[in-house]
């Protein structure tokens, strides 16, 4: 997978957690927290320029992301939707802790 394929993968993973995590507030499993860290997620991705790949995050964004992320992570544990293995293998290579 080229890195703009992730991003365009990426992308479409963070509309599809936007709208689950909407649909989660509204049905009443989750609360708006979620959905805003959801949305956080979703705008650092899209600030991106079109020819500019993930790994041109900055720092910053890079850590706002991560940060965001987890609290995703715990949101979906709360709500008893806890990731797959695979996933937090993945988040476990890439430096995101879940504590």
């Amino acid at each position: 997978m080229t890195e703009k394929q992730a991003k365009k993968q990426m992308k479409a993973q963070l509309k599809e957690l936007v709208a689950q995590s909407q649909a989660a507030v509204a049905d009443g499993s989750a609360d708006q927290k979620l959905v805003n860290n959801a949305q956080r997620m979703q705008k650092i991705v899209k600030s991106l320029a079109k020819a500019e790949v993930l790994s041109d995050l900055s720092k910053g964004q890079q850590q706002t992301f991560a940060k965001s992320s987890l609290r995703v992570q715990k949101a979906c544990e709360r709500a008893g939707y806890p990731l797959p293995d695979d996933n937090v293998t993945a988040r476990t290579a890439a430096g995101i802790s879940s504590t």
